[in-house]
């Protein structure tokens, strides 16, 4: 049985990367929406209908997203950039509104986590690690 959890507002988020460098394909961040008809599968398993809902191109390889445990918020980190993109969700389309960017310690954010509190956001690099007080 397919459970949403306990803070999904029925989205999906996936993230890519964009550049030629990377031999990439993606375009930016795909938003997807839970069309959860319950319909199963041969085997018994609930199919949750996940429907493109939107994107959000432009972006230089978000290739790494959180989505905040209790606030409407999806932080991006981007593969070969020195910066964190936060983005407000709006809870009923999915969509995603910029709310800025912070700064990390060097380049190509590979991780980011939460700390237990929520008010860090932790940046894992290439090569090193940085911490962003005021994740919120």
């Amino acid at each position: 049985m397919c459970r949403r959890p306990p803070n999904s507002m029925g989205f999906v988020y996936t993230g890519c990367f964009t550049t030629p460098a990377r031999g990439a394909r993606g375009r930016g961040i795909g938003i997807y929406a839970d069309g959860s008809a319950g319909v199963a599968d041969p085997a018994g398993v609930a199919d949750p209908g996940w429907a493109a809902a939107g994107a959000v191109s432009g972006l230089t390889n978000p290739s790494y997203l959180l989505t905040h445990p209790a606030l409407p918020v999806l932080y991006a980190a981007h593969g070969d950039e020195g910066y964190v993109s936060v983005f407000a969700i709006d809870p009923a389309t999915g969509g995603l509104t910029p709310r800025g960017q912070a700064a990390t310690a060097g380049g190509n954010g590979v991780h980011i986590a939460l700390s237990p509190d929520a008010t860090r956001l932790l940046v894992l690099l290439t090569g090193a690690s940085g911490m962003i007080r005021g994740a919120n």
